[in-house]
Parts: structure tokens; C-alpha cells; sequence
């Protein structure tokens, strides 16, 4: 930092604080985008810190966006995408872009079936491939759909094998959610298929979220205190606890600091935190 802070005219302090603060302003532009800017109000919503630096940052984004809840998981701050992904289903896709203007007959519907079984059987294959059972498999079908001459599609859901029947129904989903988006359907007019996609789940095993209370008291918890710069050369004597050591339900009041093996929970000033009986900490203001 030193080179740096020279070159600003700032001291060292000043200077990493400011990268601090540069950095959470960016994450809080990125929250404004998933939430302001679609209509959301982040007021109402509790932040989720995950990541190895989420639990440091997130009590800054939550005071810039006024959010009064943060939840940090009882998994390993830094470990939690991994254990998420670990945790998620098997998804298999497949798409297939062939246009046809339709007239609904039996031909069309033995095509459209066509089309449907070659994008299953390879998707069957992959499961294959990968020693998964197919038949333990979830199927979901889905035809992009448009009426002759739009620019834009719908994604409607299907059956499979797709019969005259199937056929028929299908494009009447398609003019009852074309009316519901769009405020008026055209029923008698060409409709067009576009795509053809298949979506295929191999739902995993979910584990069990147990409670880890942990009686005693806070005394256990706590490693050391701590100097902590806080901006305008502001430095204060702060409590660091360890995350695992905490005991359940007691009430740790800002500003202090919580540790765990891959994160620091900061807790700001005017806010509290506390560890609940699944083991996740959550931070109030």
C-alpha cells in the first residue's frame, strides 16, 4: 500500500480503507441492478453473506441499501457456492431450432414427436454416460412458439408423445398466455414452432439441516481483542469471538468481530448478532 498511499497523499490506512470502500460500493451497485432497478425494494429483503469476503462486506451494503437482516449460513462462509453446487440436482438439457409453420395435422404431430424423442434420447444418453438411471429421470417438454410473422416467442409446455390432440392443446396454451402477456390473442391465425426443448432432473438426496446448539457461556467464545480502523483515523478496541465457539442464542452487540476458518463476520456499531440453533449468525440493526 505504502507506494500508493505516497502517490495519493494519504496514509496506509487511508489508502487500504479506501480500496475497502470502493470495493463495497461496487457490490452494492450490483444489488441496486438485481433489485431497485426490477422493482424491487432491498428494505424488504434479508442479505444472504456467503463467500469468502461476503460476511466482511455485507453489514456496509446492507447500511448503504438500509437492509436490517443479514443471514450468514452456518456452512463455512467460504465453502458455501461448493456446498450448494454439491447439493443441486442433475439438469440435463437439450434444445433444437427447427421453424415450422403449421397447419395441424397428424403429420405435423408424428414430426413434432419426432423431434422430441431424438432430443430425450440423447439426454437418455447422457444419464447414461454419467451411471444414472433414466428411468428415475424427470422429463419436462417445451416448445417456443410464436403466431406467423412475430419477431418473438413463447415457451409453452408439452406432452410427450406428442399426439393431434397434444398438438392442438399446445397451441391453445400458447393464445391463452399470448392473451395474458400480451392482452390479445389471434385465434385462426398461423402459428409458428421455433424451438424444440427438452429438460430432463435427476433429483439428489437433500441433507438433513440439524440443529447444533451449543450451551455455555460467551466467555469461551471470545479469542482477543482487537485495534480496528474504522475511516477518518478513527481506531477502536473491538471483541473477537470464534464463530463455532459461540454459544446459541446469545447476543453479541456491535461493533465487534466473528471468526470462522474461511470468513470474518464483521459487526458494525448499532447493530447485534446472534447465533441461532441451526448455527447460522444472524446480524440485526
Amino acid at each position: 500500500m505504502e507506494p500508493l498511499s505516497k502517490k495519493l497523499g494519504l496514509t496506509i490506512e487511508e489508502t487500504a480503507y479506501g480500496i475497502i470502500r470502493l470495493a463495497n460500493e461496487l457490490a452494492t451497485n450490483v444489488i441496486r441492478v438485481i433489485s431497485v432497478q426490477r422493482g424491487y425494494d432491498p428494505r424488504e429483503f434479508a442479505l444472504l453473506a456467503h463467500g469468502g469476503a461476503g460476511p466482511m462486506f455485507a453489514p456496509f451494503i446492507a447500511e448503504e441499501l438500509n437492509i436490517r437482516k443479514i443471514i450468514v449460513p452456518f456452512i463455512p462462509a467460504g465453502v458455501f457456492n461448493a456446498w450448494g453446487m454439491l447439493n443441486l440436482d442433475v439438469i440435463h438439457d437439450a434444445t433444437e431450432t427447427r421453424i415450422m409453420k403449421l397447419t395441424i395435422n397428424e403429420s405435423e404431430a408424428e414430426q413434432v414427436s419426432k423431434i422430441i424423442e431424438e432430443l430425450r434420447n440423447k439426454i437418455i444418453e447422457d444419464f447414461r454416460n454419467e451411471g444414472i438411471d433414466e428411468t428415475k429421470v424427470k422429463f419436462e417438454y417445451y416448445i417456443d412458439m410464436r403466431y406467423y410473422g412475430q419477431e418473438y416467442t413463447l415457451r409453452i409446455p408439452t406432452s410427450y408423445p406428442v399426439t393431434l390432440d397434444v398438438l392442438r392443446s399446445t397451441i391453445r396454451a400458447f393464445e391463452n398466455r399470448h392473451y395474458l402477456k400480451y392482452g390479445f390473442k389471434l385465434e385462426g391465425n398461423l402459428v409458428e414452432f421455433v424451438n424444440f426443448y427438452v429438460k430432463s432432473t435427476y433429483s439428489l438426496p437433500k441433507p438433513e439441516i440439524k440443529q447444533v446448539e451449543r450451551t455455555g457461556g460467551i466467555d469461551k467464545a471470545l479469542i482477543e481483542e482487537r485495534e480496528v480502523y474504522m475511516g477518518n483515523n478513527k481506531v477502536i478496541r473491538v471483541p473477537i469471538y470464534s464463530k463455532e465457539l459461540l454459544p446459541t442464542n446469545t447476543t453479541i452487540q456491535g461493533p465487534a468481530i466473528i471468526e470462522e476458518n474461511t470468513a470474518t463476520i464483521i459487526v458494525l456499531e448499532g447493530w447485534k448478532a446472534v447465533k441461532d440453533k441451526y448455527g447460522n449468525i444472524v446480524l440485526s440493526k
